[in-house]
């Protein structure tokens, strides 16, 4: 499993990438990513990320009522979210150039 505090940085970078394939509820983008990842985000952790991603118009939400009464909310990646992720996108390559170069196998001695 990968160690929690290695991928807290790009929480908001995998939200965005799932969000920029569909819109998703807090559930669902939490299963979507714990389906194709060891990542296990905590209801805890996205609820406010998701405000906060909001608040920066990175996300956008919109109410709806599901049968069995209850509001679900669905929240869609926004133009400026998507500048963000590319921006994520472009530190995450820097960093594993970084990486590969200071503890890949290939480093010259």
């Amino acid at each position: 499993m990968v160690h929690t505090q290695m991928i807290k940085g790009f929480i908001e970078g995998f939200i965005l990438e799932t969000l920029s394939r569909q819109a998703l509820s807090s559930i669902e983008i939490i299963k979507y990513i714990k389906d194709r990842s060891s990542l296990e985000i905590s209801e805890g952790t996205i609820y406010p990320l998701m405000l906060r991603m909001e608040k920066d118009k990175l996300v956008s939400s919109e109410q709806f009522y599901n049968p069995s009464g209850t509001k679900i909310k669905k929240y869609s990646i926004t133009t400026l979210g998507l500048k963000e992720l590319g921006t994520i996108k472009n530190y995450w390559q820097q960093f594993k150039d970084v990486a590969q170069k200071l503890l890949g196998d290939n480093h010259e001695q």
